[in-house]
């Protein structure tokens, strides 16, 4: 299927009077991109036309929708009911000509979604709708600011440029993750977060705050607990194997106190490309758990 011309103008259902579809195909492709295998169900009902099921499947994952699209006092609606899940994400994002912008890792996304034009299109300006995220076992990988933009603004590779840390190396050179889950909804083009969680062997990280997708521009709040305490434990076990022991079971049962002693926080701002990144204070804090 040819991608649209930048200048063929948009299709609406005031248009045309779509035809029901019940598509299978080994291969799909969408303009460049190799989507991988096709089932679509579509049916048009009354002033709507009814995405029964569209799944596309690929070595690299399963990204399945169903939905509408409709007309809307003349405009047209397109709302969606969206799951994504992958067993390589930098794969998948190959596959799409994306910044591989992760190595290696798993992802469940799901949610729904809902915006002003046409299915194939997304609107960032009227883009809304909630989103679920629970990510395992990956790395982030440097990227452009200039391609991969929105990757940067999860992974904080502009910390260890904008301000002096203690843990350079952990974002820098790539945040390595166990877990990241949260909660997103987006309202008219802007995420917003209140519970983001990542956790890595290095650090745990809760972000909370803003970002606008149609301007490329965040506002927020990060708050970074370095891991100390497996280390801790270590360190003591080379001295008496049986206190090392407890020390690191204590530290798992507890939620590691020792590395909630103490957190870095930052305000980041500005666009994404640029970002502007301030370091609010340092202090001894509660669990970094995403609810605090």
């Amino acid at each position: 299927m040819p991608a649209p011309l930048p200048d063929a103008g948009s299709v609406t259902l005031g248009d045309v009077e779509l035809p029901a579809f019940d598509v299978t195909a080994d291969s799909f492709s969408f303009g460049n991109l190799d989507l991988g295998a096709l089932t679509l169900k579509a049916v048009q009902n009354g002033p709507q036309w009814e995405l029964q099921r569209l799944d596309l499947k690929s070595p690299e994952g399963l990204m399945s929708a169903n939905g509408t699209w409709q007309l809307e006092r003349g405009q047209p609606q397109t709302r969606m009911k969206v799951s994504l899940d992958l067993q390589d994400i930098g794969g998948w994002m190959r596959r799409l000509h994306l910044p591989e912008g992760v190595k290696g890792g798993t992802a469940k996304l799901d949610g729904t979604l809902a915006w002003r034009g046409n299915p194939y299109a997304l609107d960032y300006a009227s883009l809304s709708g909630q989103l679920t995220l629970d990510v395992r076992k990956g790395q982030f990988t440097r990227v452009d600011p200039g391609i991969g933009k929105l990757l940067g603004v999860v992974s904080l590779q502009s910390l260890p440029r904008r301000v002096s840390l203690d843990f350079r190396d952990v974002f820098s050179q790539g945040f390595a993750f166990d877990e990241i889950k949260g909660g997103i909804t987006v309202t008219d083009g802007v995420m917003r977060t209140s519970d983001l969680l990542m956790v890595g062997p290095a650090a745990r990280v809760a972000m909370k705050g803003s970002v606008d997708l149609g301007r490329e521009t965040q506002d927020l709040d990060v708050r970074v607990a370095p891991s100390i305490s497996d280390s801790v434990a270590v360190g003591t076990a080379l001295l008496n194997p049986a206190v090392g022991l407890a020390t690191f079971l204590v530290g798992r049962v507890l939620d590691n106190p020792i590395d909630n002693m103490i957190s870095f926080e930052y305000k980041i701002s500005g666009s994404w490309s640029d970002p502007q990144v301030a370091k609010v204070q340092q202090r001894a804090v509660g669990p970094v758990n995403g609810r605090q």
